[in-house]
């Protein structure tokens, strides 16, 4: 974690605070260099944090500002990043040096460096709604992509757009796997809980989904039209897709906002979103089933009901798909941030 002295970094533990030494060329090391570096230039010095308890005083500080998601061996660094923990050290040394000169108390400038400290775990809890953010942005643009390539299927020379439009759905998937690919290491590093990763990947199967439908519209090309009844619905199911989409961006935007301090109305905004996506997935469901019935009286050719049904049903899951993620959103922030 990031050290306190040029020679020692401190771990602090559930058991308390030990030291343990580090070899020279390790990233313990250069962060102590960093941190007294930091705070000679700006004549802070670490006789204030040490006069305040060292590092007693930063265990402390610790099992404070990580409540019940701190466990025995934990160290800071795994907790909040190296950076994160660089930046509080620095926030300490000038909080305690100015503090003291000062005259103030004691107790006043211990509970300024525990506020500080639980800044940082707050947004460390925020930033994986970073890669959360982006990745819903991506299934955004696959299903409004998607519901513009229904506008075109069976038009003269569409195919070179169809085409464009599976391509480019195809790269913004790849790009949503690698913000879940970072979500995933995220949560292994922070210890984030099952609920989360839960959320990742059910927002990303929906994507899977999405991508699958703009592949599918591309075969589109090659076979009978569909009729006026039959595009319609499936117009309507790709609107249903797009605004699942905008409610999981909805859900991810208010869920970086909620803390366990600020609560009212980013959770109403939250639950009204989630409780759309529910309302949507229930739409998208019979709309599916009415799509099947069309299909039946509508195509003659094998190929077309095969192509239709399995682009209704990519549709659906999608919203599908998103009502579990918004669900497993729900379960974090009511499980881990609000209780």
């Amino acid at each position: 974690m990031a050290p306190i002295s040029a020679s020692t970094s401190p771990c602090m533990t559930v058991g308390g605070p030990s030291f343990v030494r580090r070899p020279a060329s390790s990233p313990g090391k250069r962060g102590a260099i960093r941190v007294l570096r930091y705070a000679a230039s700006h004549d802070f010095g670490h006789r204030g944090l040490l006069e305040l308890g060292g590092e007693r005083m930063l265990a402390e500080a610790v099992e404070y500002a990580a409540g019940e998601s701190l466990h025995y061996g934990d160290r800071l660094d795994s907790l909040i990043g190296d950076e994160a923990a660089e930046r509080f050290l620095e926030r300490a040394f000038e909080l305690a040096a100015r503090g003291l000169l000062q005259g103030r108390s004691r107790r006043i400038i211990v509970d300024e460096i525990k506020a500080e400290l639980r800044r940082h775990f707050e947004n460390s809890r925020l930033a994986i709604f970073d890669a959360a953010a982006r990745h819903a942005a991506y299934g955004f643009d696959i299903a409004a992509a998607v519901r513009e390539a229904l506008d075109v299927v069976g038009r003269g020379g569409a195919e070179a757009e169809l085409q464009h439009n599976a391509e480019r759905a195809a790269r913004w998937e790849s790009a949503a796997d690698l913000q879940l690919n970072v979500a995933r290491d995220d949560i292994r590093r922070f210890k984030r809980p099952q609920s989360l990763l839960t959320f990742f990947e059910s927002a990303d199967d929906a994507v899977d989904e999405l991508e699958e439908a703009a592949s599918l519209l591309e075969l589109f090309a090659v076979v009978e039209c569909l009729d006026a009844e039959l595009r319609q619905r499936l117009c309507a199911l790709g609107d249903l897709a797009v605004a699942s989409s905008q409610e999981l961006v909805k859900c991810v935007e208010c869920a970086a906002t909620i803390t366990s301090a600020e609560v009212r109305d980013d959770i109403d905004d939250f639950l009204t979103a989630l409780e759309r996506l529910v309302e949507i997935e229930h739409e998208a469901d019979e709309l599916t089933r009415a799509i099947r019935k069309s299909m039946v009286t509508a195509l003659k050719e094998a190929r077309s009901l095969y192509l239709t049904d399995r682009l209704a049903q990519a549709l659906e899951n999608a919203t599908d798909c998103h009502a579990h993620s918004g669900q497993a959103l729900r379960a974090y922030l009511m499980e881990e941030v609000l209780a």
